[in-house]
């Protein structure tokens, strides 16, 4: 039997309208990756933040498995002071 899912979906969307709330237009991300350093330390994941603020998180699995997330965190072409 597959193990059961399950996904916080109150946590998820009140994360999502946390970050869109954070304006942050490119060139211009350090608030937000700030923000997301937070939650993933928070979350267990070793994460380094180089000069530019990009975040490498690492969490270890069970497995030998990879797997790779990749995100941009700016906003391209969006105004700022969005509120959901």
């Amino acid at each position: 039997m597959a193990p059961e899912k399950y996904v916080n979906t109150d946590r998820l969307v009140q994360t999502f309208l946390d970050l869109v709330r954070i304006d942050s237009p490119s060139r211009q991300e350090q608030q937000i990756s700030d923000h997301l350093k937070r939650i993933l330390e928070g979350r267990g994941c070793s994460v380094v933040q180089d000069d530019l603020g990009n975040l490498v998180a690492e969490l270890p699995g069970q497995g030998d498995e990879t797997i790779l997330l990749s995100a941009h965190m700016d906003t391209v072409g969006s105004d700022t002071g969005i509120t959901p």
